[in-house]
């Protein structure tokens, strides 16, 4: 028996008749069977490797399978299609260390269930110690890299017209191109 979609919880109506001999059928009808929602747990799984791209203007993850940084606990074999993960850099700007040299970023993983048969399950995200969390997202901290992006400015020329000096101020400079923009 499946759920209907969206429903928390439904009772199951269950009627007997039983044949009562000379007396006739008697009908018994209770509503006593409650069928609930399966709890889900969702936790990082432990995987620590960065997820690395170049700065973009955004926050997005480069092409990448995040089902492994995620585990999903309780669902039935033939229902694990339904474990969905989503996930993106905490911000979109390179993080700098102290020091001066690029840091690690934190990712913002957001699982969900999806599909059809998600009615019969209640997502709930714990710590991998079993903790449950608020929210909607869970945190995997240092396991994104945005690095900075190159930029190169190619200069033309300035004039001058020699008056026995060193000393030179360009006037009205000239740029062949900037690329990497």
């Amino acid at each position: 028996l499946a759920l209907t979609q969206g429903a928390p919880s439904q009772s199951l109506d269950v009627t007997k008749e039983v044949s009562a001999g000379n007396v006739g059928t008697v009908r018994l009808v209770t509503n006593a069977a409650t069928i609930t929602p399966k709890t889900v747990t969702a936790a990082l799984s432990g995987v620590k490797d960065t997820i690395e791209k170049t700065y973009d203007g955004n926050a997005t993850l480069p092409t990448a399978d995040l089902k492994n940084r995620v585990t999903f606990t309780g669902l039935y074999d033939e229902d694990q299609q339904l474990a969905k993960v989503a996930g993106v850099y905490d911000t979109k700007d390179v993080a700098w260390n102290a020091d001066g040299t690029v840091g690690t970023k934190n990712i913002l993983y957001t699982p969900k269930l999806e599909g059809t048969g998600t009615a019969n399950y209640e997502l709930a995200l714990v710590t991998p110690d079993g903790k449950t969390l608020t929210g909607t997202t869970l945190t995997g901290v240092g396991q994104g890299l945005i690095k900075p992006r190159q930029l190169t400015i190619t200069a033309g020329y300035a004039e001058k017209i020699y008056d026995g000096t060193a000393d030179a101020e360009v006037l009205n400079p000239k740029f062949a191109a900037i690329t990497g923009v």
